[in-house]
Order: C-alpha cells, then structure tokens, then sequence
C-alpha cells in the first residue's frame, strides 16, 4: 500500500514538472558515453554510509520533431544484481529540441557494492507511464573512486592528574593526551574537529569533544599530528580511538598502553 502511494505521488509529481514529453511517439536515441562512480559525491549524492554515486553521461539524439525531457522521473537504471534505481539527478538542459543532439549527466544513488549495467527512459505522458516508448541502452563497465582514504596512529600516550587549561580540572578527573599522526591519501580533505572525535575506556565508556592541537584539516594528499586532550574519570585507562563525521568513520584505532 505504502509503495503503491509513492508511485502515485511520483506520478502526480512528474507530470506536474514543466518539460514533459509531448504526445507524439518518441525518435531519438541515448548513449552512456562516460560512468564513474565515488563514495561520496557533490552534494547529496553518494551521501549515507550505504551509498554510492554513480554518475553517467548520456548523449541524447533528438530526430524527433518534439522536445525530449531531461525529467528526473523518466529515468531509470538496472543494477548487476537485479534491481532498479530511479530518480537520479540531472546535469544538463530541461529538454533537447527536435532535431537537435546534447549531453546530460545523470547522479544515482546506489547501494555500496552495486554496479549499474543498463539505462531506462521511460517517459510519462497524461499521467501514463509509456512503456511501450522506453528507451534502453548498455552502461559500460566502470570502477569505484574512493574518495576517503586515512589511516590513524596513536603515536604517544600520556596522563597527569591535572592538564593544560580545563583538562583533568576536576579532583575526580585525569587528562588523558595523545599524539596522533595523520594519513590521508584520499581525495576529500580531514577535517579535525572535537565533535568527531571519541575514545573508549577499560570500563567500557565513551569520552568524546578533547580539546585539540594542529591543524583544523589535513588536505588530500598530506600528513598531519593532531594531539587531543579527554577529560577522563580517575582510574580509567583510553583503549581505542574513533573519529566519524557524517559520512566516514574509522572506528578502534589502537591506543598503546599508558
């Protein structure tokens, strides 16, 4: 019921888009003449931890006599593993004019793994979906860009009963101080913020937001030591360093003993 409700939504929704096919039988062809895909694309697209973008562009040949729409609903694409991917967004003019010959770019989100093997047009005319003037073609094989590619190491540990500034200040509190070095061999630059930052304890808990030192991102490409400072109960013992922010992680990264 609840899927049947969406796909009437999406209906009612793409026709209502200005650009939609007119009422004559489709003349053009399309052609996947670039795929790529990257864990985390621009904007939206690859955003959630399951996700990918997957970005194609397709040469469009218009020999028909109407415009052909660019909308976002007609287009469709299969996956190796049987299913079906919809809504992508669209780079590009709202529609091609008769006669003529464009490129857009299309950006799926695809489950991490997935790889896209066929392109689906399939427009909407009146509130109908045509099948029957779908328009299919071969996506090419293509590899994945990993865009997030750092390493952590906890290079020195310490901990005083008192620290630098607030850390440790109050009587049941130690600080706890680690030097960390950097890799990151990615595309996306390493942002060092606090709020990313945890580390788990002996006693099993999580300590989170240290004071920090260096630099406020380690750029693509570079290497860079951070020293974080936690705020930790008296008697325990930081066990494993974590960072995450919304759309990477590196979770246990060892911390030597102490």
């Amino acid at each position: 019921m609840k899927n049947a409700l969406i796909s009437i939504l999406m209906i009612l929704l793409a026709t209502s888009i200005s650009g939609c096919a007119g009422n004559g039988a489709l003349d053009a062809t399309i052609t996947v003449t670039e795929a790529s895909s990257i864990d985390d694309g621009d904007g939206l697209c690859g955003y959630g931890d399951d996700e990918e973008c997957h970005s194609f562009v397709v040469s469009v040949a218009n020999s028909g006599s109407e415009d052909f729409s660019n909308n976002m609903f007609y287009w469709d694409a299969v996956s190796d593993d049987g299913g079906v991917y919809s809504m992508p967004s669209v780079d590009g003019p709202d529609a091609i004019a008769g006669g003529a010959t464009a490129s857009i770019t299309l950006h799926f989100d695809v489950t991490n793994g997935v790889k896209l093997t066929t392109l689906k047009y399939v427009p909407i005319i009146d509130g109908e979906i045509r099948k029957s003037q779908t328009l299919e073609t071969t996506i090419p094989s293509y590899d994945l860009v990993i865009s997030f590619i750092v390493s952590l190491t906890v290079d020195d540990s310490s901990s005083a009963d008192d620290g630098e500034g607030f850390c440790g200040y109050d009587e049941d509190e130690e600080c706890h101080v680690f030097n960390v070095t950097v890799v990151n061999d990615g595309l996306v630059d390493f942002t060092n913020n606090m709020f990313y930052w945890e580390a788990t304890g002996d006693d099993g808990g999580t300590y989170g937001s240290p004071d920090r030192e260096g630099p406020d991102e380690v750029t693509a490409g570079s290497t860079g030591i951070v020293q974080l400072s936690f705020d930790v109960p008296n008697g325990v013992k930081l066990t494993t360093l974590h960072w995450e922010d919304y759309d990477n992680s590196i979770e246990g990264v060892p911390i030597p003993a102490y």
